[in-house]
């Protein structure tokens, strides 16, 4: 069977590395290097470990983050609001987890340049016939996986009428080479929040002495049109220059020309994440709020459950395609994995709407992880 995974990300990278493990031969196609690097990091809890050792990682993965044990929420001086657990949580920054799951995969399996430019579908068999890339190839498979993201065309295929939501919130995104500051860090996730809503500061160690930290900010409330990275490193002194330490000397040490402006925005629920011979996984199938810090953990499970309902219906390594079989394979995915989804796109509304309005809500030590 010839399955063509469209998007090199995490997503796409641990697809073909489980397809792989299931005895098939997929190929990944992506449009940039630098792209799927794009993105200081983020945060991996346990059930997402679990998949990536189920996928052959047994905790190689160690190497390549942070473990965080505990989460604590601050208010801007400083003084601690509330304290907890955080069981199995590691931090790492994307480009090592990018480059692990590369490692995992042959040269071949890789294809770099190519992006995708149009998909011809067809709206009756809810058939993709083909893919048109920007190099004038075309490609032709059995199956296609989608995992561009939130630009996905096959989504655009498949439901023409989705649309995201507003942006409500943005968020600015750095990160810092500070071993003596990841060491005051030490295991803890550290979130400083205006009691009045709308402005906090997220730290997040990442391993090798680098720590992630980011500005989430109501985008009404305080709009940013700059561009350049001393109008950004303006703009977040003028927001929380003044909280309490170590965000000052956070500043002080960030090269603000590496920040990225992520306009965040979500995708009410889809009816159905496939089409008779295609299905969508990630963040094309479901480009969650930052809130919820479920990005990658879903992306993970997607890939565990599409590669068993594969199984389940054409058999491990199936080299003949039946396309009935296919079809009721990705029905089953879709069917598995859209309830989990409905979720945690709820739960992150709601974490959202405790960031804008915590008057709301008397009990602002919730941790902002959708659990």
């Amino acid at each position: 069977m010839r399955i063509a995974i469209l998007g090199g990300g995490i997503a796409g990278l641990a697809a073909a590395i489980h397809l792989r493990q299931l005895g098939w031969d997929p190929v990944v196609h992506e449009r940039d290097v630098q792209r799927v690097r794009h993105g200081h990091g983020f945060i991996l809890l346990a059930e997402g470990l679990a998949v990536l050792d189920a996928f052959g990682f047994a905790g190689t993965w160690r190497d390549h983050g942070e473990r965080i044990e505990r989460f604590v929420l601050r208010r801007p001086e400083g003084t601690d609001l509330h304290e907890e657990p955080m069981v199995g949580a590691y931090g790492f920054r994307r480009s090592a987890f990018v480059e692990l799951l590369e490692h995992a995969l042959p040269t071949d399996a890789l294809r770099m340049g190519q992006r995708v430019q149009s998909v011809a579908y067809e709206p009756g068999t809810r058939r993709v016939r083909s893919v048109a890339l920007a190099d004038g190839t075309s490609l032709q498979a059995d199956l296609y996986i989608d995992a561009v993201g939130k630009e996905s065309a096959v989504r655009a295929a498949l439901h023409p009428g989705a649309v995201f939501g507003p942006v409500l919130v943005r968020e600015m995104v750095s990160h810092a080479v500070a071993p003596d500051m990841a060491d005051i860090l030490a295991t803890r996730f550290l979130k400083y929040q205006d009691p009045r809503g709308g402005l906090a500061v997220g730290l997040v160690p990442c391993g090798q002495g680098r720590l992630l930290w980011y500005v989430q900010f109501d985008a009404k409330r305080h709009p940013f049109t700059g561009t350049t990275g001393a109008e950004r490193a303006a703009f977040i002194r003028g927001l929380v220059g003044e909280w309490g330490e170590p965000i000052a000397e956070l500043i002080r040490r960030t090269d603000f020309e590496l920040s990225y402006v992520w306009n965040t925005s979500d995708l009410d629920p889809l009816p159905s994440l496939h089409g008779a011979n295609a299905v969508l996984i990630g963040d094309a199938a479901h480009p969650f709020l930052p809130f919820t810090s479920q990005g990658v953990n879903a992306a993970l499970a997607d890939v565990r459950t599409l590669g068993a309902c594969l199984v389940q219906e054409l058999g491990a390594g199936a080299t003949r395609v039946n396309p009935v079989a296919l079809e009721r394979a990705l029905a089953r995915y879709s069917s598995e994995r859209l309830p989990e989804i409905t979720r945690i796109v709820a739960s992150g509304r709601q974490l959202r709407e405790r960031f804008l309005h915590p008057e709301r809500f008397p009990d602002d030590g919730v941790i902002p992880i959708s659990k």
